[in-house]
């Protein structure tokens, strides 16, 4: 297994603190490190060309959703100038 860290994620609790703020913590730490997505990653098995497919396709989606200009604004585009919803009753 190429790449993969064996390393344990401890959240140590502090006296006097309550779980909740605890288990909040570890799931910071654990989105950070990307656990949980590798875990989803892995629930089923991935073909080398799936793989392949999925790692190429990852920088032209990044383009798409840095682009401050992408499609639906949430603006006004033309139209009748009400947002661009528009409700018929």
């Amino acid at each position: 297994m190429k790449g993969v860290k064996k390393q344990m994620i401890e959240v140590r609790m502090k006296k006097g603190e309550q779980i909740d703020r605890a288990l909040r913590r570890l799931k910071k730490k654990l989105d950070k490190e990307g656990v949980l997505k590798e875990i989803r990653n892995r629930r089923h098995f991935e073909k080398p060309s799936e793989k392949r497919r999925r790692a190429e396709r990852r920088p032209r989606m990044s383009t798409y959703s840095s682009g401050s200009s992408g499609g639906f604004s949430g603006g006004s585009s033309g139209g009748s100038g009400g947002g661009g919803y528009s409700s018929r009753d």
